[in-house]
């Protein structure tokens, strides 16, 4: 192998890590987004609520309606969660699939027994299912944070039921 082919090589290694970890950014930084999103719908659904309860005073019918108003955005929290939870699965899909290419790219290059490589198969057909496994296998960061997006998803619906109901 030449000295160019080792190089370009090399760099192919380079750019297939990072987009790798580009596409691992992409699938935080939404995750990120959507639970600080839903947290804080929560929790300023529940501060408006303590305002409107506090407030019952001679404006009953406002503050039904304010009540009301915030069981209605919370019941959207369980549709905002599972689209986010379909949106992170394709992003954590994309990350799988860049990193079983940046896994096979770096083999060619010089540090093939790298530590991070010893997972992936070297069988281009049990690279499907261990592209699934690894997207949504237990213990891995896409079942993680559907699980607690779900849970999110979850405190505005018993949430919203506690406001319809109970109110």
């Amino acid at each position: 192998m030449t000295d160019q082919t080792q190089r370009d090589l090399s760099s192919t290694a380079t750019e297939a890590r990072k987009e790798m970890y580009d596409a691992l950014r992409l699938f935080h930084t939404h995750v990120q987004q959507t639970a600080a999103l839903m947290l804080g719908v929560i929790t300023t659904v529940f501060a408006v609520f303590g305002f409107a309860l506090q407030r019952t005073d001679g404006h009953q019918s406002q503050s039904i309606h304010v009540i009301n108003l915030g069981a209605i955005i919370l019941l959207l929290m369980a549709p905002v969660a599972a689209l986010s939870v379909n949106i992170i699965g394709r992003y954590y899909y994309l990350y799988v699939s860049a990193l079983y290419f940046a896994a096979v790219t770096a083999r060619n290059t010089t540090d093939p027994e790298h530590p991070w490589l010893a997972e992936v198969p070297l069988d281009a057909h049990e690279r499907d299912a261990w592209i699934r496994r690894r997207t949504f296998g237990r213990g891995h960061s896409l079942f993680l944070y559907s699980l607690l997006l779900w849970l999110l998803g979850g405190v505005g619906l018993i949430g919203s039921a506690i406001l319809f109901f109970g109110f």
